[in-house]
Order: C-alpha cells, then structure tokens, then sequence
C-alpha cells in the first residue's frame, strides 16, 4: 500500500526529478505525498522528512515563492540539527541552501551568516581541499563582492543625490 517508506521515498525521488525537469507543479504534488506519507509513519523528525521539507523549499524558491522556501528550508535544517548534529553533510546542504536563498534576496547578512557556517561545518568535515569547501569559499567570496558593489554603489547614489540637490530648478 501507500503508508510505506519505499514508497514516500519514491514520491520524494519523483518530486525531485520533475524539480530538475522544471514540472514545478507536478513536483510539487510528488513531495507533499512524500512528506504526508513520511510524517504519518514517523512523525516530524526524520530524515526522509528533512529531505523533502528541503526539496519543498528548493521547489518554492524556483517558483519564487521565497517566504515559503524560507520556511521549509528552515524545518528541514531543524530537523537535521536535532537528528545528526552540526557536523553532518545534510547540515551543510541546509546552511548553503538558506544562504543561497538570502543572497538572491540580497538580504547579505543573513547569506554571510549561512554561508560561513556551511563553510566552517564543510572545512571540518571535509578539509580545505574538498570541492564542496571550495565551493562553499567561492559563494561566500560572491557574498563580499555584492555587498561591495552595493556599498559603492550607495556612495554614487548619495553623491548624485548630493548633486541633484544643487541643480538650479
């Protein structure tokens, strides 16, 4: 029948494939059976839960739907921490998720701070050499250089305000 894991695994593999295929709608409906299914038989915390609450906020954030991806992607590290600690590779995916999310909300603060946890956790985990660490420095290297661009860019606004305010009218 329905209420078995392979079977929430399933729908959660399928939600997934159609994520990557763009079907958004049609993964959508796969996940939420996945996550009905997976907290029927085990309740809130579980790592098949974490995964398709992680795979929901992948989803929402390709819809654009950033408050709902916020907040699936928040449950799923939840989850995570309490299942597996800080030092686990799911751990890691949650922090880059949730610090790739608030870059593209340019909320910079906030992707620093994900992002450096991800890195810190990924370091000590994996080494310095890994290609996820080094990819996890490349991201927190686009961090500095937008916040970077937008305080430059901040001081060319003032100064063209600063001169606008002195045009004759």
């Amino acid at each position: 029948g329905e209420a078995h894991s392979d079977v929430a695994l399933s729908y959660n593999n399928l939600g997934t494939l159609c994520l990557k295929q763009n079907k958004l709608n049609l993964s959508e409906r796969y996940l939420l059976k996945s996550l009905e299914i997976s907290i029927n038989l085990y309740g809130e915390e579980y790592g098949g839960v974490a995964d398709t609450y992680n795979n929901l906020g992948k989803l929402y954030r390709k819809q654009k739907n950033l408050d709902l991806s916020e907040e699936y992607l928040r449950k799923a590290l939840e989850i995570r921490l309490k299942l597996y600690g800080e030092e686990h590779d799911d751990v890691i995916g949650s922090y880059s998720n949730l610090g790739s999310l608030f870059f593209e909300q340019d909320k910079l603060d906030l992707a620093e701070e994900y992002g450096r946890k991800a890195l810190a956790v990924s370091t000590k985990i994996k080494g310095k050499e890994h290609p996820d660490t080094i990819a996890l420095e490349e991201f927190m290297a686009l961090i500095y250089k937008k916040a970077e661009q937008k305080k430059r860019g901040n001081k060319f606004l003032k100064f063209a305000a600063k001169l606008l305010g002195k045009r004759p009218s």
